[in-house]
């Protein structure tokens, strides 16, 4: 019994070979915390660079003076593609919605969406719409794209989508080109 203690402190004594057994037991958590600190940091970068990019198209919308067609809305998704770095598909949606002041209610002017996806319901923009004025029209951009971590730390793939209500700037409202 005395040959097991001695034995068992002087293996519990000595420290040769503990900085690998310490290396070998905190590398893997100090890459996970990495990752992790990374895919994060990343899907906070795109959800900013997702807002200003959709900022950016109401704006662009805003200060037209001409009637707008679908294939210009087409060029928006590229540009809106091409500003958020999208690796997949992007697509948005541009709706003309006014204010009837007699009915005092709003009222859809017109709704484009690229890719062929599901034109705008006025039902779902109201939510989003702040209070007008009788005979006052914004423009409403929605901006969609689906966002995958290049991670897999628990995320699960996602869209997003942004909705960005503008006034036009030099014209009264944004016109449709039929």
């Amino acid at each position: 019994m005395n040959v097991l203690r001695t034995s068992f402190a002087r293996f519990a004594a000595d420290t040769r070979g503990q900085l690998s057994i310490e290396a070998a037991m905190m590398v893997p958590l100090i890459v996970w915390i990495y990752v992790t600190t990374f895919t994060y940091f990343e899907t906070f970068r795109a959800e900013a660079t997702n807002v200003k990019a959709a900022y950016t198209i109401g704006d662009m919308l805003s200060r037209e003076t001409q009637a707008v067609d679908g294939p210009y809305i087409d060029g928006l998704n590229t540009v809106f593609a091409y500003m958020t770095l999208a690796r997949q598909e992007t697509w948005i949606r541009v709706s003309n919605v006014g204010y009837d002041g007699d009915t005092e209610s709003f009222v859809l002017n017109w709704t484009y969406a690229t890719d062929n996806h599901a034109v705008a319901d006025l039902a779902d923009l109201v939510e989003d719409i702040p209070a007008m004025t009788p005979g006052d029209t914004v423009i409403v951009v929605e901006t969609f794209m689906p966002y995958k971590p290049e991670f897999n730390i628990g995320l699960k793939p996602f869209n997003f989508r942004n909705v960005v209500v503008t006034r036009p700037r030099f014209a009264p409202q944004l016109l449709w080109a039929s």
